[in-house]
């Protein structure tokens, strides 16, 4: 009841008790039911690898039972799970999984939740006229079984289907049909998706304000029934469309809770891998502690024995050796005899040769104590020298890393102050005109063109310090998915068009090759990694031609991508080639002509190495130069 209300929090704790229970009790006819029931809420929650780890603790007891018939309830929640973290291909197979097995028992209604959950997948997949035909499907089943809170669902999906395709008439009515049975049955989670689809509604017929509102009950609800994910949805949402109507502030507080939460679930998703792995690990090491005991035991039984063998020995061994020395005693006492007499001879002797030899050995040790200070002064003065030589050596390094420092903070600020005064000042201005006209009746067009312009400049301006930000800290996911290359130089090819014009760059002409790309693009990395590269090298080849010829480059060979920008400007100088990607650093610090900060060409470089690619430049000073990209194929 907790779940169907949107309650998660209060119901997953009522699971986990219940879980700790059965467990007790090891009922495995019930434990597959409870754990399935908690992998569902920790899924609701956003918590895929928690809720990956509770449905194959269920297939792991229906297996052992062999029951098959609940096991396809197991396989289409993973198939969700899977869904969920994008993983396509695996979530169809557990679907088609779950799919024969109830195909098998004549669970229609089972296959409508099933045909549900593909058409999800075909509906992320962009290919919406499959999807449709699976929710169809899904909802004629659901209809005959008169199973109101699956209709509501499902109407509620065809709604957002029918508003990703544009047909607001058909969102609309679907979306209408879906409230009145989600108030009924006081589902407030699906009223709070509902809202969400209204808002994009009123977003594309411009109604703003209603959009705005339909977002915040959206997101407030969420927050009460912990609903992560769409919480995350409800902050973009607002971020889009405070962005889209010129809020900027209240846009950029919004994309900062909406990325504080993203790297919260990433968080909670690692935290938890990294905890099944430990359970694994102390498994492991009990299974060791068990082996090492067996082991212990058979090498102190062994010690035993060959104790027991060593005393036999020992006792042997001492019997021989006391017959031998009372022989040896027997024949020292008589070679005793012989011997006092020489030796008395022979003392007088040896007394003179040892104090002779002592007097010699006194001699020599002053002699080698004597050479060895010797060394050992020689030593400490060639260390000394050195010593003094490699400090004035790092001194001079030191003074020369700060004083190089101090004027690239320096410089880095005169940059940063230019690119935020100039929109500033941009904006400023034309306010006071405003302010002067402010009796006409109709606004100059050529104010408001000027205002955004500088707007967007100011915009693009922090936004590059915040993407540098995260990456000089590594605050960074890659997110690699399918797309058409074709398709995505497109669209690249309309926006460098639209950059040109707004920069005003009317002398240069544009060259796009990427043909080679058609019917043969479809790439796997991270497009929006992509889209900022090649964003970046186009303003910097801008930047730096007045007139002439750009041309963007793109093919496919090998599962690698390679594109390059190439220009007719100025060119690259030979002396600055080994700090180009360096951040901070501009290639003419004493041209003022050139506006920058110094950080085009480092983002390029890191989002680069991120992708695991390179990075060639070929240039001739006043002639140009050209930038090539190689992005190798990364894996979903």
């Amino acid at each position: 009841a907790c779940s169907s209300k949107g309650n998660y929090n209060e119901a997953l704790n009522y699971l986990l008790i219940s879980k700790k229970e059965f467990e007790t009790l090891n009922n495995k006819k019930l434990l597959p039911y409870i754990y399935i029931s908690i992998g569902i809420l920790f899924g609701k929650k956003s918590d895929y690898n928690a809720a990956l780890e509770y449905f194959l603790k269920s297939n792991e007891i229906l297996e052992e039972l062999n029951d098959s018939v609940k096991m396809q309830a197991t396989y289409n929640n993973i198939g969700i799970v899977y869904k969920n973290i994008k993983k396509y291909d695996e979530a169809l197979s557990y679907f088609k999984k779950s799919i024969e097995i109830s195909e098998k028992i004549k669970k229609e209604h089972t296959i409508a939740s099933v045909y549900v959950n593909v058409a999800l997948i075909y509906k992320r997949k962009e290919d919406f006229l499959s999807s449709e035909e699976y929710f169809i499907k899904a909802l004629h089943i659901f209809k005959k079984f008169e199973d109101i809170d699956q209709i509501a669902s499902v109407y509620s999906e065809l709604a957002d289907l029918y508003l990703k395709t544009n047909d607001i008439d058909k969102s609309s009515d679907y979306l209408f049909k879906s409230n009145q049975i989600l108030s009924e049955i006081t589902d407030s989670n699906g009223l709070s998706e509902n809202f969400l689809i209204e808002g994009q509604i009123f977003l594309k017929q411009k109604n703003y304000r209603k959009a705005r509102n339909n977002y915040i009950k959206a997101l407030n609800n969420f927050k009460n029934s912990g609903a992560k994910e769409s919480e995350m949805k409800s902050y973009l949402y607002l971020m889009q469309l405070d962005s889209l109507t010129g809020k900027y502030k209240t846009a950029f507080k919004y994309s900062l809770k909406y990325f504080k939460l993203k790297d919260s679930l990433f968080e909670i998703n690692n935290a938890n891998s990294i905890a099944n792995i430990q359970y694994k690990y102390d498994l492991l090491q009990k299974e060791n502690e068990n082996i090492k005991l067996m082991k212990d035991k058979e090498i102190k039984d062994e010690r035993i024995k060959k104790q027991k063998l060593l005393n036999i020995v020992t006792g042997a061994a001492f019997i021989i050796t006391l017959f031998v020395s009372i022989l040896l005693y027997l024949l020292f006492k008589n070679t005793r005899k012989k011997n006092l007499l020489l030796k008395n001879k022979n003392g007088e002797i040896a007394s003179q040769n040892i104090l002779l030899e002592a007097r010699k050995e006194q001699i020599d040790n002053q002699y080698e104590k004597i050479l060895i200070q010797n060394k050992k002064l020689e030593k400490y003065q060639n260390h000394l020298e050195e010593l003094v030589e490699e400090k004035t050596s790092k001194l001079n390094q030191a003074l020369d890393v700060a004083q190089n420092s101090d004027r690239l903070k320096t410089e880095f600020l005169q940059n940063l102050s230019h690119e935020i005064r100039t929109p500033l000042n941009a904006v400023v201005g034309f306010s006071e005109i405003y302010k002067k006209d402010k009796g006409k009746k109709e606004i100059n067009p050529e104010f408001i063109s000027g205002v955004k312009k500088s707007m967007d400049d100011l915009l693009y301006t922090v936004n590059r310090l915040i993407i540098i930000s995260r990456y000089q800290v590594g605050e960074y996911a890659i997110n690699p998915e399918k797309f058409d290359l074709y398709v995505f130089f497109e669209a690249q090819q309309d926006k460098i068009i639209q950059r040109k014009d707004f920069l005003g760059k009317f002398k240069i002409k544009l060259e796009f090759k990427f043909e080679k790309l058609k019917n043969n693009g479809i790439f796997i990395s991270d497009e929006s990694v992509l889209d900022l590269i090649l964003t970046e090298l186009i303003e910097n080849a801008f930047k730096f031609t007045h007139s002439g010829t750009i041309t963007i480059c793109a093919e496919l060979k090998n599962k690698q991508l390679f594109f390059s920008v190439k220009d007719t400007g100025m060119g690259i100088k030979k002396e600055a080639m080994a700090y180009i990607f360096d951040l901070l650093r501009k290639f003419d610090d004493k041209n003022e002509l050139f506006r920058g900060m110094g950080v085009g060409l480092a983002i390029v470089k890191k989002a680069t190495e991120i992708l695991s690619g390179t990075i060639n430049v070929d240039t001739i000073p006043d002639k140009g130069a050209e930038f090539t990209i190689r992005i190798p194929e990364l894996s979903l």
